[in-house]
């Protein structure tokens, strides 16, 4: 993530289907729906993002449900709505090997 709040994305590995299309050896800026984004995460074979609006997009692999919806496979980002309790947001994501986390702060 650059200071501007731009995403890149690179690398990817041989044999195995790219999380998104266009991913090369070098940084690939990536468009999260026109959004600049605030926190990113990468786990193996998806990707977790919260926007600086605090929407939640995911895309890549969620056959063990790590995309929070109903989905084995998303190409294309996809905006997952949490219910938050009033005064609550988003605060970082994190991805593990099979599996998202959500950080979540009160903020009144």
């Amino acid at each position: 993530m650059t200071d501007d709040n731009d995403l890149y994305i690179w690398g990817g590995r041989a044999g195995q289907k790219a999380i998104l299309e266009g991913l090369e050896g070098s940084p690939t800026p990536v468009d999260v729906e026109d959004e600049d984004v605030w926190d990113v995460s990468v786990g193996v074979n998806h990707i977790i993002a919260v926007t600086l609006d605090r929407k939640l997009f995911v895309v890549g692999e969620g056959a063990n449900g790590q995309l929070g919806l109903d989905v084995k496979n998303l190409n294309e980002w996809k905006e997952v709505k949490l219910t938050l309790g009033e005064g609550q947001r988003i605060m970082s994501v994190h991805a593990g090997y099979k599996s998202s986390f959500v950080l979540v702060q009160n903020v009144t």
